[in-house]
């Protein structure tokens, strides 16, 4: 059942990560909700029940609509160290992404931004050197179980250094 689940999990659309949908979408997800209910209770119609369902599946679908265009830049709050999540086009580029002040950033930082934002694939993700506080968190999310759910990773990008330079940060990630 493990092993038939993990590779399920790696088909195109078994998992979606939605992220928060905007004000705006709720707002307009409770007004027709209101309406729906209104026009049952105090219109005086009956709205039939395959039009209750297309309203409701209307409704749920309106909190999925993510508006995607122009780049996105966001800094993230991780202590001492760098975090930048770039996304642009449908793409999204993790630049850094560790905190020498931070424990487990992964875990109580960085996945709950991703999942919020609705991002379950980074494209490239850049690390400008090996300090911790530039790649414990990246080194955080590719040491995390295979059987959770986890943005996937595209590329990884290191910097071209030589043997003796590549610290122990450097060769985990290589791993």
């Amino acid at each position: 059942y493990h092993r038939a689940c993990l590779l399920l999990q790696d088909l195109p659309g078994t998992r979606i990560v939605t992220g928060a949908p905007s004000a705006a979408a709720i707002l307009c997800y409770v007004l027709l909700l209101i309406a729906l209910i209104c026009i049952e209770e105090y219109g005086g119609l009956e709205v039939p029940p395959a039009v209750q369902a297309m309203w409701l599946c209307c409704c749920i679908l309106l909190l999925l609509v993510r508006d995607e265009s122009g780049i996105k830049i966001h800094m993230l709050d991780v202590g001492q160290g760098d975090a930048l999540v770039i996304r642009f086009e449908n793409r999204c580029v993790l630049v850094d992404g560790g905190s020498s002040t931070k424990q487990d950033l992964y875990t109580y930082q960085l996945e709950p931004f991703l999942r919020h934002e609705g991002i379950d694939e980074i494209d490239a993700a850049i690390v400008t050197h090996d300090d911790l506080d530039h790649c414990s968190g990246l080194i955080g999310l590719l040491e995390k179980e295979e059987s959770t759910a986890k943005p996937r990773i595209g590329q990884i990008l290191l910097p071209e250094i030589g043997e003796a330079s590549r610290g122990e940060n450097y060769q985990r990630i290589l791993e």
